[in-house]
């Protein structure tokens, strides 16, 4: 991570932080009167680690994730989920009934205009998610972007910081 410090004319201090994450970089700028640049460094690493936590748990590039444990499952096996990451699935089918099928995180070869939820199986007592056809790969890439920048703005609003600029992709 990557800070430059600065001390604006009207005396906030300021802090400018980047770093990769998600196969992009995040850009973080924080300025205020009252909060000194130890404690803004330590709300950007507090962003990071929150970055490369969703990254590790639902990015389809890294074979560790649970996101990699359903896609390389076999069709039909249940692979058990985190709370979390549950959740992030359970959302994703919302969003994909609202907008038609518009938002879709199942990558498929010939599953177009076919919802999220004929592709995908979620069991709420198991806390489980399996695929429901073989060519079925899960890729939650822009929804964790999207995600990571919710985190990223709870713990800028938690650390009481007033001006914040927060850009992750450019």
């Amino acid at each position: 991570m990557e800070f430059i410090d600065r001390l604006l004319p009207n005396g906030s201090n300021m802090t400018y932080a980047w770093f990769e994450a998600m196969h992009t970089r995040m850009d973080i700028v924080l300025w205020d009167h009252e909060v000194s640049d130890t404690v803004f460094h330590s709300i950007c690493r507090s962003i990071k680690e929150e970055a490369v936590r969703i990254e590790f748990m639902a990015s389809c590039f890294l074979t560790e994730s649970e996101v990699s444990g359903i896609n390389s499952s076999p069709v039909g096996e249940k692979v058990k989920l985190s709370e979390e990451m549950f959740s992030i699935l359970e959302r994703c089918i919302i969003y994909n009934r609202s907008t038609d099928g518009m938002f879709d995180i199942a990558v498929s070869a010939g599953k177009k205009g076919v919802s999220l939820e004929d592709k995908i199986c979620l069991d709420k007592d198991t806390l489980s998610a399996s695929r429901l056809a073989e060519d079925i790969r899960l890729n939650l890439s822009g929804f964790l972007k999207g995600y990571a920048l919710d985190k990223a703005v709870s713990i800028i609003r938690n650390a009481d910081v007033d001006n914040a600029l927060v850009s992750f992709g450019n």
